[in-house]
């Protein structure tokens, strides 16, 4: 080893790594969960997703489990109601602002829509100075 630090976990129990190599992931599923499953009524060409764990730095992946009729889903609008901090997306409950996404067609198809969407929070690299 170089002597460099390779793992921590904070008192929060953030853990930062440098490299993760597993079998499974297991995000929890409930209220404040990262990942989910939703459904996009027929005749609709959207609908929101309210979760407070988007951000302004979240990327939203949406897979489709059900047919699209040929139609791309895609996501349509991100909100964190966030001005750029953890404590503003905290504190925009108060605001009337829920953090949500919008996943939608460009148009509405004939069927309804059963699609599963993941979050990830990509962060910006620590300065080390």
């Amino acid at each position: 080893s170089d002597g460099k630090e390779t793992a921590t976990i904070d008192a929060e129990g953030v853990a930062r790594l440098t490299s993760v190599v597993t079998d499974k992931l297991v995000i929890l599923a409930g209220e404040n969960a990262t990942a989910g499953t939703a459904a996009l009524p027929e005749g609709e060409n959207e609908v929101i997703i309210e979760t407070g764990k988007v951000t302004d730095d979240s990327l939203v992946y949406v897979t489709p489990i059900s047919s699209t009729q040929n139609k791309v889903l895609f996501i349509k609008s991100k909100e964190s109601c966030s001005s750029n901090s953890q404590e503003s997306i905290v504190n925009s409950q108060s605001s009337g602002c829920t953090p949500h996404f919008v996943v939608g067609f460009d148009e509405p198809i004939a069927a309804d829509v059963e699609f599963n969407w993941w979050i990830v929070e990509v962060a910006k690299q620590a300065s080390t100075e």
